[in-house]
């Protein structure tokens, strides 16, 4: 994930779905198999501050309360990333 980002790829377009890096990693965090070894909080960590926007619905979203106290305390320290309308 920090390779991928240390390229620089444009963060803002969603997928054919309208799936966004952000919607696919916080889902993940709860429901992929092996979740245990992978380190969902430090991708999200990694996107966010790549400046990707957090909807403010992405928070409630998160399955893991890890990964919901990590996107809280993420939008209470940088209040300006937080979108109040979008999608995750």
């Amino acid at each position: 994930m920090g390779y991928f980002l240390s390229v620089k790829p444009d963060l803002c377009p969603g997928n054919n779905y309208g799936g966004t890096l952000l919607s696919t990693i916080i889902p993940a965090s709860a429901n992929a198999p092996y979740r245990s070894p992978r380190d969902h909080i430090c991708w999200l960590e990694l996107a966010l501050k790549m400046g990707v926007a957090l909807p403010r619905c992405a928070i409630e979203l998160a399955g893991d309360p890890n990964v919901t106290a990590f996107l809280a305390a993420w939008s209470e320290a940088h209040p300006g990333q937080v979108l109040e309308a979008g999608v995750a």
